[in-house]
């Protein structure tokens, strides 16, 4: 076996399943999670863009930030598709 890849798991193991793609349906409930996990985070934004001091767009940069600090300026306008002035 190459060094880079593991050994699969037994035959035996709880859950396995060894196929390498999701089924419409595990993908339209992940989704659906996303989509609540999304509602859940706005509401939680709510009280401090209420008063006009931070919008949609700084909750993004400051979330990027906070999972990766110290990203460039570039690599932040990449990774959340902004223009400069945006940013």
């Amino acid at each position: 076996m190459p060094v880079n890849q593991t050994a699969p798991p037994p035959a035996d193991a709880v859950g396995f399943e060894p196929r390498l793609f999701l089924r419409e349906e595990e993908l339209d409930r992940a989704l659906e999670l996303a989509l609540a996990a999304q509602r859940v985070l706005e509401r939680i934004a709510e009280p401090a863009q209420a008063d006009g001091a931070l919008g949609p767009g700084h909750w993004r940069v400051l979330s990027a930030l906070r999972r990766r600090p110290g990203q460039s300026v570039a690599a932040l306008r990449t990774r959340l598709a902004i223009p400069k002035q945006s940013l």
